[in-house]
């Protein structure tokens, strides 16, 4: 029987079905809630919805939640001869297992037992209740989708934990509180935009085993995902080096991306579609090429932002300006009357493509936070700036930062917008 199937089944016996009993570890049992509460709503409209489905099926018990938009299903090993299901208050159990080994070494609580039948919780120590919400009140779980493919979990949140940063914040359009995956049998694209930065990362997949067709197996699937919640996945499992399994389905009414991470399965409802098509804007072909010390380049802009800052410029900026040598250097941005006399820090450059003709005379200004923000996005002690035709001595076209020289980037690319001056 399907995962699906077996959903249904489950709920059309709901009333009569006995309540969870099962012996589990107290640390299993916190880690499981701590995932779980993605799904759990804060302030839930009714006290249901505050509740934590518990399911105890032999020696396993899974913990689910749903709040409309995410469902969360985490399975933890159990003692043999578990079985039923109940609904938990979520806030009460979180407090109650904390409260059950208060005074316990951290070694010694992890490792406490943990009897849960019905609505009654107990350890060797303590027995008591805790609220237990009406099993058949509580909203149907929505299936999962059926993964296409896996990628390695440790590359998936290192490229996730660069890509998050240049999505927009909570006043953005929603389009903009999201990241685009892409997902293909071969590989996974994660973008994300405010209107002012793109990041772009992509990341080896290996196609799921299935008796999928071969047009369904190279179909392109794609979905917007809120930042929101990727960034509490990556929170709560962002430790997770295994391969994890997507799923994206396409149905417009129950359109759903399922990400299975280790013993946690998370379903999520995806935005409409409405993200730019971020490809058009970054440079199909070389222009110029200048490879930067990080360090060196970040410390400068360091500098820009918190003098900026200290002149009461609102929304700093740093300004880049290249010598007859090709030589750079980076200053904080005072303004057309006062940048002559504005000296900036030096910067170790190369030019890896195009000559110092190209560049002498010529200015980039960017924002200063946007840069730091970029800059931290790698870890390689260079990275490249690819330029594109300046207008008027300025740079005003969107750069792309590279690890690599290849335009391409070598798995992530980071595109900024320069500040146009007037």
């Amino acid at each position: 029987m399907s995962q699906h199937a077996a959903e249904q089944a489950a709920d059309a016996g709901a009333a009569t079905e006995a309540p969870a009993r099962f012996r589990a570890s107290h640390r299993a049992l916190t880690d499981a809630l701590k995932v779980a509460a993605l799904a759990v709503p804060p302030r839930p409209s009714v006290p249901t919805l505050g509740g934590v489905v518990a399911h105890a099926q032999g020696r396993s018990v899974t913990l689910s939640a749903y709040d409309g938009d995410v469902r969360v299903s985490v399975t933890v090993p159990a003692d043999a001869g578990g079985n039923g299901r109940s609904v938990l208050d979520y806030d009460e159990l979180k407090k109650t297992l904390a409260a059950a080994v208060a005074g316990e070494t951290k070694a010694a609580a992890a490792q406490t037992p943990v009897d849960i039948e019905g609505g009654q919780v107990s350890t060797p120590q303590v027995s008591v209740p805790v609220r237990v919400h009406p099993l058949e009140e509580y909203p149907r779980l929505p299936p999962t989708e059926a993964p296409a493919a896996t990628v390695d979990g440790a590359e998936f949140f290192r490229q996730l934990g660069r890509v998050l940063p240049a999505a927009g914040g909570a006043k953005a359009l929603p389009t903009f509180t999201t990241v685009r995956l892409e997902l293909t049998t071969e590989s996974l694209r994660m973008a994300a935009t405010d209107r002012y930065r793109i990041a772009v990362a992509d990341i080896p997949a290996q196609p799921w085993e299935s008796d999928h067709d071969d047009q369904a197996a190279t179909q392109v699937r794609a979905a917007l995902v809120p930042v929101r919640v990727l960034a509490q996945i990556a929170k709560h499992l962002g430790k997770y080096t295994g391969p994890i399994a997507l799923g994206i389905r396409h149905e417009s009414e129950s359109a759903m991306v399922t990400l299975a991470i280790g013993t946690a399965e998370i379903t999520i409802r995806r935005y409409p579609d409405g993200f730019p098509k971020v490809e058009s804007f970054f440079p199909a072909e070389r222009h110029l090429a200048v490879s930067v010390s990080r360090t060196a380049v970040a410390k400068a802009a360091k500098k820009a932002h918190a003098l900026t800052k200290a002149k009461g410029i609102t929304g700093g900026s740093a300004m880049a300006e290249w010598d007859a040598d090709g030589g750079m250097t980076l200053a904080p941005y005072y303004g057309c009357e006062d940048q002559a006399r504005v000296k900036g820090a030096k910067v170790t450059a190369h030019i890896a493509h195009g000559s110092a003709a190209d560049l002498q005379g010529r200015t980039l200004t960017l924002d200063a936070e946007y840069l730091l923000t970029a800059l931290d996005a790698f870890t390689s002690d260079t990275v490249t700036l690819h330029l594109q035709a300046d207008s008027n001595g300025q740079f005003d076209r969107p750069i792309v930062f590279t690890e690599g020289q290849a335009v391409g980037g070598d798995g992530y690319r980071h595109l900024l917008n320069p500040v146009r001056l007037d």
